[in-house]
């Protein structure tokens, strides 16, 4: 019988056993440290900072809030013919539950492995049943995500003889700038289905030395997001490999300027026993993150609507607007902690996000291909 494990994301980690790491991280905080500077120092053109002084929208006090609850879970029905393949997968899904408590506006962040798996999660998530939030006393609409599992009954810990012999084939081509090899060794691990979770991983990680070299920061950020598979400890990779990869992640996503990603990966490493150094450089990141929040100076980012017609992000401040579109621009959704939001895309529209809403997700729906800047202050 195949397990499906629904895994409510938590941004705390019971760790029972740490041991002392040094994996080199003072002078990569330093330089990361130094980029995250120059982001909030940086002078900005007027059209970035035009507003920063314009009174902004009376906040509301929060007396308590409660997030939704679930009661009732359908498990997802694993794929017939991915489990005929022995293919494993995981579906990180975002969504909204209503004042009823059923699950609407299921968006798939992440995943792995064929699409038929993020289908089989989405509709089993539409037949969820939760409590809903509740906010000052009242029921109201509230965001929850969730990690679907799917996995192989009995499957072992770790990777088939011939996987470890191709990725380790691959890793030495890597290591030794043999391209022509590293190549042929990436193409025969992409085109077998037939990953396990621990595989699929163990792939990412190598494929991350890959695009290292010869890659785009996207593919590397893309191939390390998959090896650490969203998980908050190291499941899949061993704990060493799972922290480098964490460490190699944090720079790139500061570089990106997708500071909500950044600070989770922050709070995370911040657990960790690293030498004094790494944990003082880190200290520093994490502060001026806080402080890029906290003030009311303005940063922008490039983006592209990818082949999905849709762009995501975690948004770091309250107020955000878009400049220098190319293509078009349909609809924003802004799915927060207590609140959700459809707006139709308006040029030149300052969006200011109120307090009590509380972190919010924004997806950004239009034409592939489309570019823009995002401002947020």
């Amino acid at each position: 019988m195949t397990t499906v494990k629904i895994v409510r994301e938590t941004r705390t980690m019971d760790r029972t056993e740490r041991v002392h790491r040094n994996l080199g991280f003072s002078g990569a905080y330093l330089c990361v440290f130094a980029l995250l500077s120059l982001s909030i120092d940086a002078e900005t053109d007027e059209s970035a900072t035009q507003d920063a002084n314009q009174p902004t929208k009376p906040t509301v006090e929060i007396d308590s809030f409660q997030g939704p609850v679930l009661l009732d879970v359908v498990v997802p029905e694993y794929p017939p013919n991915r489990l005929i393949e022995g293919e494993e997968s995981w579906v990180h899904v975002n969504f909204m539950v209503d004042s009823e408590g059923k699950p609407y506006e299921i968006v798939v962040t992440d995943s792995i492995g064929h699409n038929s798996f993020k289908n089989a999660a989405i509709r089993a998530v539409q037949k969820w049943k939760y409590q809903p939030a509740i906010y000052n006393g009242e029921k109201i609409d509230a965001g929850a995500r969730h990690k679907i599992v799917f996995q192989l009954p009995d499957q072992p810990k770790g990777a088939s003889e011939r996987f470890v012999k191709i990725q380790n084939a691959l890793r030495k081509a890597v290591a030794e700038d043999d391209k022509a090899n590293a190549d042929r060794y990436l193409k025969m691990l992409e085109n077998d289905r037939r990953l396990t979770l621990y595989e699929d991983a163990f792939f990412n990680f190598a494929k991350y030395e890959y695009m290292s070299k010869w890659g785009s920061e996207d593919q590397q950020l893309d191939a390390l997001n998959r090896a650490i598979a969203n998980e908050s400890s190291d499941k899949y990779l061993p704990a060493d490999v799972y922290l480098f990869a964490m460490g190699k992640r944090l720079p790139v996503l500061l570089k990106k300027r997708d500071y909500l990603a950044a600070y989770l990966s922050y709070v995370i490493l911040s657990r960790e026993e690293l030498d004094e150094a790494a944990h003082s450089n880190l200290e520093a990141v994490g502060k001026a993150l806080q402080e890029l929040k906290d003030n009311q100076k303005a940063y922008d980012l490039v983006a592209t609507i990818d082949d999905s017609a849709s762009w995501n992000i975690g948004l770091w401040k309250d107020e955000f607007w878009f400049e220098d579109v190319e293509g078009r621009i349909v609809e924003l959704k802004l799915r927060c902690y207590r609140d959700m939001e459809i707006i139709r895309f308006e040029p030149g529209v300052k969006y200011k996000i109120e307090k009590h809403f509380g972190a919010c997700f924004l997806e950004v729906l239009g034409d592939k291909g489309t570019s823009f800047r995002l401002f947020q202050s």
